[in-house]
């Protein structure tokens, strides 16, 4: 089988080259880049200092209030709750477990 050359791109391929390459320029001459900027992250603050601090308050208050019920009192989500008395505040539930006496 013979070799054949690569076949010349049709007028819509070159159509579609050519508003890219006009894409690219436009980009690179408003902004420098060829690259797409980094979205922008949201700034989460359901753990911001004063909501850690009024989770705390609630705890000392009131320390066998449940996560769902601290979480509305709050105004919170029970998510962001539980975060914030695992991780900011260090806090873990236990169970009671008994026993047979001896």
């Amino acid at each position: 089988m013979p070799f054949s050359p690569p076949s010349s791109p049709n007028s819509t391929e070159r159509s579609s080259e050519k508003s890219t390459l006009q894409r690219l320029v436009a980009k690179f001459e408003t902004i420098g880049l060829v690259n797409n900027l980094p979205t922008p992250v949201c700034q989460r603050n359901a753990r911001s200092a004063e909501i850690i601090a009024a989770v705390r308050v609630s705890v000392q208050e009131n320390p066998r209030q449940s996560i769902p019920h601290r979480a509305q009192e709050l105004g919170l989500s029970q998510t962001s709750t539980w975060r914030i008395l695992r991780r900011d505040l260090g806090l873990h539930p236990y169970k009671i477990q008994l026993t047979e006496e001896l």
